[in-house]
């Protein structure tokens, strides 16, 4: 069985009481934002919180009628999944920057 580890990703939706929705943001090359989407079967943390998510990895494909017609794609979900919780990063990494000054009398 493949494993999978997502980091830095959204709690988005719940799953009734099994599970829940993660979603990551990412710039192609072209720099157009996209959107991954992975299903986690376990244990709910809250909508909004970061997590980071390892897992057993399986892939379902599946398709659903649309505009344009039969429209079929690749579901990933991720099984018995450890999480931890992770701090959002900082907006401006150097605002609490303090730097320490040493005098120990160098002439440089």
């Amino acid at each position: 069985m493949a494993k999978v580890m997502i980091e830095n990703a959204e709690v988005t939706k719940h799953l009734s009481t099994k599970g829940f929705v993660l979603e990551t943001k990412y710039k192609t090359r072209n720099g157009e934002e996209q959107t991954e989407k992975w299903t986690v079967w376990g244990q709910q943390p809250a909508i909004g919180e970061i997590v980071n998510v390892r897992g057993d990895l399986s892939v379902k494909l599946e398709e659903f009628e649309g505009e344009q017609g039969m429209v079929r794609y690749a579901r990933a979900h991720i099984n018995n999944p450890t999480f931890v919780s992770s701090p959002m990063p900082p907006a401006d990494p150097m605002k609490n920057y303090q730097p320490t000054i040493v005098d120990d009398g160098a002439p440089f």
